[in-house]
């Protein structure tokens, strides 16, 4: 039997209001899919015709009915048939059983009561006509695309998180800071001259910060193939000292990788210094080589030193297919070798800039003011001087040079720069400061968590283009334009009545796939979806 804590609502209709026992045991069933099958003589099994849809399923609920008297039976049953029947067409239709869905169905199947004591009780089976889909209620609610939800800020010389497809950056800030030739606190009898930055340079690499520039080649005895993966084979016995460089740069470490603690990793286990390992080879401050445990590199007591990545193979090892996976990573990441990847980002500041803020993927620049020669202007907080060190409350010396770091600054308006994220690790550095990164959902995905195409329901103001996975539909109109993709139909609302826009619009009516979507917008000042999740 039912009970009285179940109910079901049919359009206006809600059991609830009758004194109902309600019973869900024909609401679980799932649909028959249209499949034509055909035989054909000589051959074993059907040819099958799928023709893409899933056909209506009939929904049961069994319903008791009762009351204390019998006029009161009577006028309660009466109502609620003459309810039900009153509802015209598809109608939602929602229960107890299943609090996340709905369906679309018709009750078309006529209303028999069955009394089965005192005439105060009845038995009653309902039965739905209804549209395959259990549509989620999480799908109608309307989604605004591109309002941000909860993010996390991270901020450093070198950031790090982990991205997931749906991963994307808000915000991506650098603290331009001025650069100062020369070592130690400025002073009058240690003057720092101070230089700007024509452009900044952003990196985005994954978990192993390493480039391999290496080729492939056979030096003193030793063939080093380089492998699709970044991973190098290493044959054959060294004649002499052998070296495959991976990464030389003449440039100082610390241009590459901020002060911290990093490991070297990717030597073949059983190496030593004495017949092969993978080098980072620092002049000035000797060689860290990686044995097949990893060797830990802190950059800070590398400073101005130049430096290569070399795998390092002494004379007259024997080297049998040692694959090499020269990986650089930060100290709290996993040592599971990954490929490097890298994407650099040169951004042009149109001027020389000695500090400020650049918001990169906006666009928008800061730029401090910059005295040549000071001559007692105002500044109102922190300062950087050629020839002397900021303490609160103090000025600099006339005729230094002087960077105004107190926050005030003139603004400029340079190209927007997209940052993308990577599945998994994300380290981002800049070459001018230190960097602040917000990070978040990406606003403009829309995940079906379902195995379903659906079809959603946009509402656009504006006139311009949609687009869903690269597929465009143009709108015409400059009001608000309603795009059901079920319907196939475009209109607008005005003043209660539906005005046709099927005119106004071209390209094909949208689907959201299984998985992510990625949503964009060209002239479009809104856009708003329902994305009509479904299940069966």
């Amino acid at each position: 039997m039912g009970s009285i804590n179940n109910s079901f609502r049919f359009g206006t209709v809600d059991s609830a209001d009758y004194n109902l026992l309600v019973a869900g045991d024909g609401t679980f069933n799932a649909p028959e899919r249209d499949v034509d099958t055909i035989e054909i003589p000589g051959r074993n099994g059907d040819l099958l015709i799928d023709k893409g849809r899933f056909k209506n399923i009939t929904v049961e609920y069994t319903v008791y009915c009762y009351a204390d008297d019998l006029d009161t039976f009577r006028t309660q049953l009466r109502n609620f048939r003459n309810a039900l029947s009153s509802q015209k067409g598809y109608q939602k239709l929602t229960d107890t059983f299943h609090p996340d869905e709905y369906r679309l169905g018709t009750f078309i199947s006529g209303f028999e009561a069955e009394p089965v004591m005192f005439n105060t009780i009845a038995e009653v089976v309902l039965k739905f006509d209804c549209k395959p889909q259990r549509f989620l209620l999480s799908g109608d609610e309307p989604i605004t695309l591109g309002e941000w939800g909860e993010t996390e800020t991270y901020s450093g010389s070198i950031v790090s998180f982990d991205g997931t497809e749906t991963t994307a950056i808000k915000s991506l800030k650098v603290n331009i800071t001025p650069k100062q030739s020369g070592s130690g606190d400025p002073s009058p009898s240690n003057v720092r001259p101070i230089s700007g930055y024509e452009g900044v340079n952003v990196t985005r690499v994954g978990k192993n910060l390493l480039k391999n520039t290496a080729t492939t080649q056979t030096y003193a005895g030793i063939t080093y193939t380089v492998n699709a993966d970044g991973t190098i084979t290493a044959n054959g016995t060294a004649t002499n000292r052998s070296y495959c460089v991976i990464w030389f740069d003449y440039d100082y470490l610390s241009n590459y990788f901020k002060d911290g603690t990093y490991i070297l990793s990717g030597c073949p286990s059983g190496g030593s210094a004495l017949t092969y390992a993978l080098d980072l080879q620092a002049y000035g401050s000797g060689n860290l080589y990686d044995t097949g445990e990893g060797v830990t590199i802190n950059t800070a007591n590398l400073t101005n030193q130049p430096y290569r990545f070399v795998i390092d193979v002494k004379n007259g090892t024997t080297l049998n297919n040692a694959v090499f996976k020269p990986m650089l990573r930060l100290a709290n990441t996993s040592a599971d070798y990954e490929p490097y990847q890298g994407t650099s980002y040169p951004i042009s500041l149109g001027q020389t800039v000695y500090g400020g803020v650049l918001d990169v993927m906006s666009g928008k620049l800061k730029s401090y003011p910059f005295y040549s020669s000071y001559n007692g202007e105002t500044i109102s907080g922190e300062w950087i001087c050629d020839r002397a060190v900021y303490s609160e409350g103090t000025t600099p010396p006339i005729g230094s040079q002087v960077v105004d770091m107190s926050g005030n600054g003139t603004e400029y308006n340079l190209e927007p720069t997209e940052v993308n994220t990577l599945l998994g690790t994300n380290n981002i550095w800049a070459d001018a400061g230190t960097v602040e990164v917000e990070v978040g959902e990406n606003p403009n995905i829309l995940v079906n968590p379902t195995p379903f195409e659906s079809c959603p329901v946009f509402e656009v103001e504006g006139s311009g283009t949609l687009s869903v996975n690269n597929i465009s539909m143009t709108i015409a109109n400059n009001g608000t334009t309603i795009i059901d993709s079920e319907m196939m139909e475009a209109y607008e609302e005005e003043n209660g009545a539906i005005i046709s826009r099927n005119d106004m619009v071209s390209g094909e009516f949208p689907t959201l796939k299984e998985g992510n979507n990625n949503i964009g917008a060209v002239g479009l000042t809104s856009v708003k979806v329902k994305p009509k999740w479904w299940e069966v």
